[in-house]
């Protein structure tokens, strides 16, 4: 099921599914980072070609209501991009994106 469809100003769909082979077989992002990055650290640690990605991903959550959620209600969901890109966290990359996001230097487990 498609919980959410959004798209970028250069074009690129974002799909946000409850299912893990919609359309491709996504990318396992795993997690555990101790550092507790911002989100501008979070976004270093991706290719610069890649960072539409997280930022993308990032929308979706906030238009879905989920920040702050644990994975135990959201790391099974997958990001599918138009451009043949997804993804799926685990429990501690979700919870690495959900401090990054909310930057209150809580540490990833306090979202896993």
């Amino acid at each position: 099921m498609i919980l959410i469809e959004i798209k970028n100003d250069n074009g690129l769909v974002l799909k946000v599914s409850t299912k893990k082979r919609l359309f491709s077989e996504p990318i396992r992002i795993t997690g555990g980072d101790c550092t507790n990055p911002c989100w501008d650290d979070y976004l270093h640690d991706w290719n610069v070609n890649s960072r539409k990605y997280p930022i993308m991903i990032r929308q979706a959550i906030e238009e879905l209501g989920w920040i702050g959620d644990g994975a135990e209600k959201r790391a099974g969901n997958t990001f599918y991009f138009s451009d043949g890109m997804s993804f799926i966290f685990t429990h501690r990359a979700w919870g690495d994106l959900m401090q990054a996001i909310i930057d209150k230097n809580e540490g990833f487990r306090k979202y896993k």
